[in-house]
C-alpha cells in the first residue's frame, strides 16, 4: 500500500496499481485494510483522475468501513467521492447551469465531514479536505469564505509541522487572492500584495527546508499580479519564465499560447 503510494507520486502508473492487487492478495490482510485498499483502487485510477470515479462503489465501500467502525475508512472514501463528483461536475458545467446549485450541496457535504474530521482528531485527513473545500467555494465566488478555510488549514499544517504541505496551502492563497482581486478589484493592492507574500513564503520555505519548490507556478502566479497591476512587460517576463519551468507532463491539455493571450503577452 505505501509502495502503491510513492509509485503514483512518482507517475508509475501501472507499478501503483500492481502494488494494491498484492496487498489485496496478501493472505493476512484484514478486513479494515482490504477496505482501505480497496478505496485507494478507485482513487488510483486512470479513471478517477479524469472525474469518471465510481461513485457507486465508493458510496459502498464507504457503507461497508462505516458498518464495521472504520470511520476513518468511511471518511476517506466519502472524501474521495466528493472530490471526484467535483471534478466531474467541474469538467462538464455549462454556462447555462447555476453554478451555485451544482456546487453547493457538495461544500456542505465537505463542511460536514471536515467537522467529523475534526472531532476524530484525524488531522492529516481535514487538512486535504479543506483544501478541496476552498477550491468549490472558489468555484462560485465564495472567495471570503475560502480565504477563512485556507487559513484554517494553514494553521493545522503548522501544528502538523508538515513543510511541504504549507507550500501547498501558501500556493493556494496565493492563488485565492488573485482570484478574489480579479472578481472584486481592491483598489488599495492588498490582495495582490498578499497573493505576493504567499509566494515569498512558498520560496523562503523550500530553500529553509530543502524542498522542491513549484518555481513554474511561483512565476505565474506572480505574472497573474503584475497582469492586474498593468506591468504587461513585467508580467510578460514572468509568464516567460513560468513556461520555460513548467513541467511537460503538467503542460498537458494546457495552452501556453493561450495563456499568453490572457496575459497580453502574444507577439
Amino acid at each position: 500500500y505505501q509502495m502503491a503510494k510513492i509509485y503514483r507520486k512518482r507517475d508509475f502508473e501501472s507499478l501503483a496499481q500492481s502494488s494494491l492487487q498484492k496487498a489485496l492478495e496478501g493472505p493476512q490482510i484484514s478486513n479494515r485494510q482490504r477496505l482501505r485498499v480497496e478505496t485507494a483502487l478507485v482513487d488510483f485510477s486512470r479513471e478517477a483522475r479524469t472525474g469518471r470515479a465510481d461513485i457507486e462503489k465508493l458510496s459502498e465501500l464507504a457503507q461497508q468501513a462505516s458498518e464495521q467502525g472504520f470511520d476513518d475508512v468511511a471518511q476517506m472514501a466519502r472524501y474521495i467521492s466528493i472530490r471526484e463528483q467535483f471534478m466531474y461536475g467541474a469538467g462538464t458545467f455549462g454556462e447555462e447551469q447555476d453554478a451555485t446549485a451544482v456546487f453547493e450541496p457538495l461544500i456542505r457535504q465537505t463542511q460536514t465531514l471536515v467537522e467529523e474530521q475534526t472531532s476524530a482528531g484525524y488531522l492529516y485527513e481535514v487538512s486535504e479536505s479543506l483544501l478541496t473545500l476552498s477550491t468549490m467555494q472558489n468555484r462560485i465566488g465564495q472567495f471570503e469564505a475560502s480565504a477563512k478555510t485556507l487559513e484554517r488549514a494553514l494553521e493545522i499544517e503548522k501544528t502538523l509541522r508538515r513543510p511541504a504541505r504549507m507550500m501547498a496551502v501558501h500556493a493556494n492563497l496565493a492563488y485565492l487572492n488573485v482570484a478574489w482581486n480579479e472578481d472584486e478589484p481592491d483598489a488599495t493592492g492588498a490582495r495582490l500584495n498578499q497573493a505576493e507574500g504567499h509566494v515569498a513564503e512558498v520560496r523562503e520555505l523550500a530553500d529553509r527546508e530543502g524542498l522542491t519548490s513549484r518555481e513554474y507556478y511561483n512565476w505565474y502566479i506572480l505574472a497573474l499580479i503584475e497582469n492586474q497591476r498593468d506591468n504587461i512587460q513585467l508580467s510578460c517576463s514572468h509568464l516567460e519564465k513560468a513556461l520555460q519551468a513548467w513541467p511537460e507532463k503538467f503542460l498537458a491539455g494546457m495552452d501556453p499560447e493561450e495563456m499568453a493571450n490572457d496575459l497580453n503577452c502574444s507577439s
